[in-house]
């Protein structure tokens, strides 16, 4: 008995402390030094987004693709996105699912700071635009 209550035991602790390994605390922009920044510029950067997060979005039978949503990411300290939450709840579950995976993909970011020490962040990514047929 005693080893079935270990093994379960290890399963479920192996899920909980591998969410955020490399993050021991993930700091909110009020606390910060320097927050986390994109290291392009705007254009290079909504570019990416629509190369990179929207590219393989399609319409559906029912209805257009998201054109606007508001998601909340960690960065780490070394500037890689490692966890993605939409925040916008009318997207439906296949394309939150879709641009969560994509946005962990974006690259060239830089990392907030706290004092000049590099820490993880949440940065809180707001995009919305037009689609032209």
């Amino acid at each position: 008995m005693k080893q079935y209550f270990f093994i379960i035991f290890l399963i479920f602790s192996i899920g909980i402390f591998a969410q955020n390994a490399e993050c021991e605390k993930i700091h909110e922009a009020e606390n910060l030094t320097k927050e986390a920044v994109f290291s392009g510029s705007n254009s290079q950067f909504m570019k990416l987004m629509m190369d990179s997060v929207f590219c393989d979005l399609k319409t559906t039978e029912y209805g257009m693709m998201p054109t606007r949503f508001n998601a909340k990411v960690t960065i780490d300290s070394k500037g890689k996105i490692i966890e993605s939450l939409i925040l916008t709840e009318e997207i439906e579950t296949k394309y939150k699912e879709q641009i969560n995976e994509n946005l962990l993909k974006l690259d060239n970011w830089l990392p907030a700071e706290i004092d000049g020490h590099k820490v993880c962040s949440y940065y809180y990514i707001v995009v919305s635009f037009i689609l032209w047929n």
